[in-house]
């Protein structure tokens, strides 16, 4: 047995000196010809996953357009409301900007009944009303405007232009801006 292990310990040792004397040689550079490319690969919209893709972007499509279809049905009161306050003419007579003044007050009311629900919006009146416009928009100071407006409703005194422009404005801002 000893034997066998000399003579497998021995072949072992020759095989790696055999290996160290060929990694001593110094390969000479052979002269290997052109490089051979494979030909082009055919461009064609056949592949499956083609495919895939136009199917993928079918969907995102059709997906983003029942979206914007959505979104744009649910904003119908907004539009409507801007129509309503923009139909509002600016006309000299105290009555009629006292009218104007009631008529964007119920607009902005109808807007925050379909937007926030009655149990939210039905019983707010006042400063507190006024309050909650400015909570759902930002930059909207109808505080500001509250004297003008408790003087118009409740005492029945006209505003001037000036006012009913700016309350007009903000309203209009509030509606394209609330939350």
């Amino acid at each position: 047995m000893i034997s066998l292990i000399n003579l497998f310990n021995g072949m072992l040792w020759a095989n790696s000196s055999m290996l160290i004397q060929e990694s001593d040689k110094v390969s000479e550079p052979q002269e290997l010809g052109p490089v051979l490319e494979p030909d082009p690969v055919a461009f064609s919209f056949q592949a499956p996953g083609w495919y895939f893709l136009g199917i993928l972007v079918f969907l995102v499509f059709f997906y983003s357009l029942f979206r914007w279809i959505k979104k744009y049905r649910s904003n119908t009161y907004r539009r409507e409301a801007l129509r309503k306050v923009l139909e509002l003419n600016d006309r000299d007579s105290e009555e009629d900007l006292s009218r104007q003044v009631l008529a964007v007050m119920t607009i902005l009311k109808n807007v925050a009944l379909k937007r926030y629900g009655r149990n939210t919006a039905a019983t707010l009146y006042g400063n507190s009303w006024l309050k909650f416009l400015e909570s759902k928009s930002k930059n909207t100071q109808f505080s500001q405007l509250e004297p003008m407006i408790s003087r118009t409703i409740y005492e029945n005194r006209p505003p001037n232009k000036n006012e009913l422009n700016k309350l007009k404005n903000l309203s209009i801002k509030w509606i394209k801006t609330h939350a």
